[in-house]
Order: C-alpha cells, then structure tokens, then sequence
C-alpha cells in the first residue's frame, strides 16, 4: 500500500498577492509582456521580482504588497535587490485597501526619493504601452 498527503486549502499560498498581480496585468495594453517571479541575475540568489514587464521601450521590475505593515522594511527589501540585480525602476503595486491608503498618506514622503511617480503616471504610461520614466508606485 501507498499513500502520499496533499495539504488541503488553496493551491496558491497567497491568493491576495496573485489577485493584485492579476488586477495590475489586466491593465497592461497589448504588446506588453507580463511574467510573475522573475528571478534576480545572481547565481544562486534565491530571491525573485514579483514580476516584470517589456514594452517595447524598456523592462520595469515589479513589487506587490497587499499590506504595508513596514513601510521602512518594504523599501529596504526593494532596494537591496534593485542594487543587487543592478535595476533602475520598479513599480511597487499596492492593494487598495484603507489601511494602506492611511500608510501612504501618513508616511508616503519617506519613500518618494525611491518611487517618484503615483498610481495616475505609472498607469497613465503602463496604459499606453510605455515603460514609466521613473520607479513609482500603484495602488489598485
């Protein structure tokens, strides 16, 4: 006799991230290539991006958050791999939900240095097919 267990629940761990993930890639245009868990260009650095897309003008990195519980950690992690995969521009994606609205609002100028642009510039490029001139954040 055999058995094997299968962990009940669902098959995706955080099924919040991916749904963030998929209400940003639904906004991408035609032409615009999408990938999730796109891995540093380090040998054996177990780290990854949350995704990444092309245009035909460039590749942005991209970061998604559902909860921003340390915004301070957050960007921290971000900035360690932006320096470590020698990356310019990130896109942090943030669920729109009200705490986080409180977080960005109360401490949003902490990290502006790092991503420039708010939702409206990054979707406004992301929508017609562009790559964002500088990082920045969304929040959907």
């Amino acid at each position: 006799m055999s058995a094997r267990p299968y962990p009940e629940g669902p098959p995706i761990r955080d099924v919040a991230h991916a749904r963030l993930l998929a209400r940003f890639r639904a906004q991408l245009p035609p032409g615009v290539r999408f990938r999730t868990e796109v891995p540093l260009r380090q040998d054996r650095d177990q780290r990854a991006w949350d995704g990444e897309i092309q245009a035909a003008d460039g590749t942005c990195k991209l970061e998604a958050e559902t909860a921003l519980r340390d915004l301070q950690a957050t960007d921290r992690k971000i900035a360690l791999k932006m320096a470590d995969d020698r990356v310019e521009r990130v896109i942090l994606i943030v669920s729109d939900t009200r705490g986080n609205r409180r977080v960005l609002r109360e401490h949003r100028e902490l990290i502006r240095d790092r991503y420039a642009l708010d939702t409206t510039a990054v979707m406004r490029a992301i929508r017609t097919g562009r790559i964002p001139e500088r990082s920045g954040i969304a929040v959907l």
